[in-house]
């Protein structure tokens, strides 16, 4: 395979650009098909049942092969890094905010109209000509209704966050290292590789590899930046390394930096190409990654 085959295989930045998928216009589709087959059966159209469970059936098709898709990207493609994480949060929080909002209005509109009926509507509430419903009645289903799927989807909350911690353990530390797969991109795999043909060395811990970065104290600048992207990406504990000293040779302190990332069963590719041995050499498969930025590391 060529290097432009190989490096097409990965970007240069964490975030996500969503690849074409035939699933939203599919569910939008069937959504429609869904309500019209909805209306025709309450109406009594021929077919309109049989129209209906198709709407369905195509529905529940759709967003099942929608989830898995994003499943896929998030687990084996590894495209749920950190920024693309935040970002989906920050998301949800606006979209519950625009709908606090949304029943804000609609609340405001009913006591204003309900405190102070205006002359347009007679003065009168309820207007007149206009029965309410009885409020323990349809209105208390529906109140009952809503909070209990409020409280349903905070449960599912809580068990989406315990499936995230598990399956998505890319960020998460004392993780099996048989379960991290990813996310690997060509960033991390130039600066891994560029400080494996300098100073930089790979563990073997259980059933996968680690890599160790020491710097020192003069060179600490240079080691935090190393850090400080490795852990964006989600590779190590966002935790500074701090200073630690050792003796030398000669009986001499030195100060020095070191971090290490999380060990991956996916990294022992690696190893086996730089240490076949025990020992580091320089693989056959180097040129493929020697871009300006591993050289510059």
């Amino acid at each position: 395979m060529s290097t432009i085959n190989l490096r097409n295989q990965f970007q240069y930045f964490p975030f996500h650009l969503v690849d074409p998928s035939p699933w939203p216009i599919l569910v939008s589709f069937s959504l429609f098909s869904m309500a019209i087959g909805a209306v025709m059966y309450m109406h009594g159209f021929v077919n309109g049942g049989l129209l209906l469970n198709l709407g369905f059936v195509l529905t529940a098709s759709g967003m099942a092969l929608w989830f898995r898709d994003v499943i896929t990207e998030g687990t084996l493609l590894g495209c749920h890094t950190k920024e693309v994480k935040s970002g989906l949060i920050i998301g949800v929080v606006l979209f519950i905010v625009s709908e606090v909002f949304a029943f804000l209005s609609i609340f405001w509109a009913f006591f204003h109209s309900s405190l102070t009926p205006a002359i347009e509507i007679g003065g009168s509430w309820p207007p007149l000509g206009i029965t309410p419903l009885d409020a323990f009645a349809i209105p208390l289903l529906n109140t009952f209704l809503l909070l209990s799927s409020g409280a349903c989807q905070k449960c599912n909350f809580f068990d989406l966050y315990l499936l995230s911690s598990s399956v998505l353990p890319f960020s998460c530390a004392r993780v099996p290292s048989l379960k991290r797969i990813g996310p690997h991109n060509m960033d991390i795999l130039n600066i891994i590789i560029g400080s494996l043909l300098g100073d930089g060395t790979m563990e073997k811990d259980g059933l996968g590899s680690r890599f160790a970065f020491y710097q020192s104290k003069i060179n600490g600048e240079y080691l935090l930046w190393l850090h400080q992207i490795i852990s964006v990406l989600g590779y190590c504990k966002e935790d500074l390394p701090i200073i630690q000293q050792r003796k030398g040779l000669e009986g001499k302190i030195g100060y020095y930096y070191r971090f290490r990332t999380y060990t991956y069963s996916s990294f022992n590719w690696i190893y086996d190409e730089f240490y076949p041995n025990n020992r580091k050499i320089v693989p056959k498969i180097i040129e493929t990654y020697l871009t300006p930025l591993s050289l510059a590391i």
